[in-house]
């Protein structure tokens, strides 16, 4: 079992999926004929405040099944031998359990939430995730054990390690698709980027307005629960009118950051409104895709941004640049944006990849917990008062660069720096 989660709120998971009018982007396909960006339904799992019974069980497998696509997936996008990877899958990853009750009703909110939510109701958050990722998130557990819904969007573009796609009213298996394996009439160097952002901003745009009608009528639903591909019965009632879909904070980590600042600086697909977005956080976010100079924001609604960077990220010259240019356009554009280095933090270091390893130890879980300190201060307005109490404790430490081996920050592990 991975580790628990620090907030007051057991944590509960279900898989919803719904049916979709056949969503396509661009004319990409694969060696056999196949649209590589093509779907008939939107598949995500939800983490949320849970209603526990006495006979409930705790633990949901974190391999996505099958656990043979999940090996091939993540063998693609690592290089690493699909051999080792299925080795590794039978005798280790297979009975890897998230702390999570699997299926149970959603909790009835209490009557007074935390000062920065509104109207009795959970707030609402839609994760998007990067590339070689999936729907199992620590991070979106987390936030569920502090009183949040959370959507983590299993996107069908390809992206992710491993999923199974509708097309044709069947479902496929989808394992991770490298560039080169996709065929364009016309074609550039990060053109399956390019088109998969189009695809997730679509995918996030569908799936909030299916759980927008669902929460709002149950026994209207689209949505049906599933357990490893297979429609299973689940108590719906608990969710009527119990979450806040007026109000939507979007959070992505690195390929999905991309995918949310290209939502905010993007109109919304035809047959959608805006998103009513109260706050954004990305983590470790992925520009490359992204048009350049820019994005520059086109999202009319007034949010607040937190931007948390590993040290690797920023130590990346040109990519830190671009994002300091892009958060000082937002800034002179009215948005308010918090930015933040975590020192010693790897790209790695904000999935779920470095709990999963053999002896992982301590400093990846004090890692993600400095994360979620300090994506909650954001959340409930008190980022000053998170920063004054690290500065106690000497944990804020000034932009600085040492050379020696190798270029590092200034700092040690568990510091920030606040740009």
């Amino acid at each position: 079992m991975l580790p628990g989660y620090s907030g007051p709120f057991e944590v509960g998971c279900a898989t919803f999926a719904a049916p979709l009018p056949s969503v396509s982007v661009g004319d990409g396909s694969l060696s056999n004929g196949d649209p590589i960006l093509q779907t008939e339904e939107a598949t995500f799992n939800v983490f949320y405040p849970a209603q526990i019974s006495p006979k409930a069980t705790k633990g949901v497998y974190w391999v996505v099944r099958p656990l043979r696509d999940a090996a091939l997936g993540f063998a693609k996008y690592t290089g690493i031998s699909w051999l080792i990877l299925w080795f590794l899958g039978i005798v280790y990853a297979q009975f890897i359990k998230i702390p999570v009750y699997a299926n149970v009703p959603l909790l009835k909110p209490p009557v007074k939430l935390d000062a920065s939510e509104s109207g009795g109701r959970w707030p609402l958050v839609i994760f998007s995730h990067g590339l070689g990722g999936g729907r199992n998130i620590h991070y979106c557990a987390q936030l569920a054990s502090e009183g949040h819904v959370v959507l983590a969007i299993e996107h069908k573009d390809g992206s992710g390690s491993s999923c199974l796609n509708r097309r044709n009213g069947k479902l496929q298996h989808l394992v991770y698709v490298k560039a080169d394996e996709v065929q364009w009439k016309t074609k550039s160097k990060l053109t399956l980027r390019q088109h998969q952002l189009l695809f997730r901003v679509r995918e996030i745009y569908e799936i909030y307005a299916i759980f927008r009608r669902f929460v709002a009528s149950v026994e209207n639903r689209e949505i049906l629960a599933l357990s490893d591909g297979i429609k299973i019965s689940y108590e719906w009632k608990s969710w009527e009118n119990t979450v806040n879909v007026d109000e939507v904070v979007l959070a992505a980590h690195s390929f999905g950051g991309a995918t949310v600042l290209s939502l905010l600086s993007s109109p919304p697909p035809p047959g959608h409104q805006e998103l009513s977005i109260k706050k954004v956080i990305l983590l470790d976010p992925w520009l490359d895709p992204l048009p350049s100079p820019g994005p520059l924001p086109t999202h009319t609604g007034d949010f607040e941004l937190l931007i948390l960077n590993s040290e690797g990220f920023t130590l990346m010259k040109e990519h830190f640049e671009r994002l300091v240019d892009l958060i000082s356009a937002w800034r002179n554009a009215m948005k308010e944006a918090q930015f933040f280095t975590l020192a010693r933090a790897a790209h790695v270091s904000f999935s779920d990849v470095v709990l999963v390893k053999p002896r992982a130890g301590k400093e990846p879980i004090a890692m993600l917990a400095l994360m979620h300190t300090l994506s909650l201060a954001f959340l409930r307005e008190s980022i000053p008062s998170a920063i004054d109490s690290l500065r106690a404790e000497g944990k804020v430490k000034p932009m600085k660069i040492l050379r020696t081996n190798k270029r590092v920050l200034f700092a040690e592990e568990g510091d920030i720096i606040v740009h």
